[in-house]
């Protein structure tokens, strides 16, 4: 074989390889391009067939103790702010103003939620933001809290709320101390739809105010329920 011949062997095999690669690159490209697409175009469906709460009806008896607060709702809960822990071993113990608890000087905010989403929804949890300051708990629970300073940030509405389908929800506070969030939400109100995914609804109570829902991960849904987090700034409190 003549040095031309190997040569322009060489060569051909040479560029058939190299434009092997160049294909195997572009087409890996175009691959990747689809895939963004698709997973672009899977979020937008999802997003616009969430399930979505929308205040539908508002009552304010903030001014006006006493007022609604024996009313029944689907869901009823007590916001208490946080005097002082105390670390118990490995736990942390809340400490609160008594009268804080004394039901008749109790004032709430009444709110109807409608799902006007496009998903059934499975479960519903309001779940508190302001973790280091205040607590959520179950208006029947209040004296257990009261007497075992127990961080609570959430409670669970455990019935199916259908597309068009509402509940209630009763929020309560001392008459003289009104949590509420002036820059951010104080509450979420997060659920869990029929697909299995979680969403969160960032609520201003006491106003008649809510934002859109978001889809947020199973972990960071699970981490704003329990308190494992706090628990773990109180006792290391540069965390917070």
């Amino acid at each position: 074989m003549t040095d031309e011949l190997m040569v322009a062997l060489i060569s051909a095999i040479t560029g058939s390889f190299s434009g092997g690669i160049v294909n195997f690159i572009l087409e890996k490209r175009k691959e990747h391009r689809e895939d963004k697409k698709e997973k672009e175009k899977l979020k937008k469906e999802i997003y616009e067939t969430r399930p979505e709460l929308d205040i539908v009806e508002y009552k304010d008896y903030i001014s006006r103790p006493g007022y609604g607060i024996k009313q029944k709702c689907d869901i009823n809960i007590f916001l208490a702010k946080i005097k002082d822990v105390s670390i118990q071993g490995d736990g942390v113990e809340a400490q609160f103003h008594e009268e804080h608890f004394r039901q008749e000087e109790w004032c709430c905010v009444i709110y109807t939620f409608k799902n006007n989403g496009k998903t059934d929804i499975q479960c519903i949890n309001p779940i508190c933001n302001n973790k280091k300051t205040t607590v959520l708990y179950d208006v029947k629970k209040t004296k257990m809290g009261l007497e075992y300073g127990l961080l609570n940030y959430s409670e669970w509405f455990d019935k199916k709320v259908r597309i068009g389908e509402s509940f209630t929800m009763k929020v309560c506070y001392h008459k003289d101390c009104i949590i509420a969030g002036m820059v951010s939400a104080l509450m979420d109100m997060g659920f869990q739809d029929d697909n299995g995914r979680y969403w969160s609804q960032p609520l201003f109570a006491p106003y008649e105010k809510i934002y859109n829902a978001s889809m947020i991960s199973h972990e960071a849904y699970r981490d704003a329920l329990l308190p494992n987090t706090a628990i773990k700034c109180f006792m290391e409190p540069w965390l917070w």
